[in-house]
């Protein structure tokens, strides 16, 4: 039989593998294009052409790119942690002070998400007012 400890583990892992995959599926993306030209040298030469998103793009851009990027993995980070909390919320199963300290946990993850929220509004405004200079 498997313990509560075991148990606990293993739905953990399950959770941050399938959430990291649902949360990472939009940022890791790949794309691919057919060259149509005179083959490899031709091939080349339309692949050099291609301008990626860093290179032409000024440094606000960056910035702000690799700032949502963040908050992005933080807001991962904290569904993981409600997920953690609501675990072990249920595994107190009565027992005050654990349920206690799973609600406070999770209260204060709220407010972190709030946090990230405005964090995210304020990057936003931030990022239309640099773009307008």
């Amino acid at each position: 039989m498997v313990s509560r400890t075991q148990f606990t583990s293993l739905l953990l892992a399950a959770l941050l593998g399938s959430s990291a995959a649902v949360a990472l599926g939009p940022v890791c993306h790949v794309s691919a294009t057919v060259f149509e030209g005179e083959g490899l040298q031709s091939g080349l030469e339309q692949a050099q052409a291609i301008k990626g998103p860093v290179k032409n793009a000024d440094f606000v851009a960056v910035i702000v790119s690799v700032i949502e990027t963040a908050l992005k993995f933080v807001t991962l980070l904290a569904i993981i942690f409600v997920i953690i909390a609501g675990i072990r919320f249920i595994i107190s199963m009565g027992e005050e002070e654990k349920a206690k300290k799973a609600r406070t946990s999770i209260i204060h993850v709220i407010i972190g998400l709030l946090i990230i929220l405005l964090s995210q509004i304020i990057v936003a405004f931030v990022s239309t007012i640099f773009s307008e200079v």
